[in-house]
């Protein structure tokens, strides 16, 4: 089966405790890239779990990876923008 290829933005607690141990456990799942706008957040996340690419800016990550899905685990008032 094809896995579903996941980005994430937002590398805070509620990805760290909640969406990316979960997904770690899905055979269909890939994280492929994560971003926070704190770059030190997004880097430390991406090595915890393994992550190949991080950024600091979502858009970026949006151009340069091949996503099939898009978790936005950012404050609830910057989720509409994103």
């Amino acid at each position: 089966m094809k896995q579903v290829r996941f980005g994430i933005v937002g590398a805070g607690g509620i990805s760290n405790h909640f969406h990316l141990p979960e997904l770690s456990q899905i055979e269909e799942a890939e994280i492929v890239a994560i971003s926070d706008i704190k770059p030190e957040r997004a880097e430390t996340t991406a090595k915890k779990f393994g992550i190949a690419h991080w950024y600091i800016d979502y858009k970026e990550m949006l151009e340069k990876e091949d996503l099939d899905a898009v978790i936005v685990a950012t404050p609830h008032p910057t989720h509409a923008k994103i």
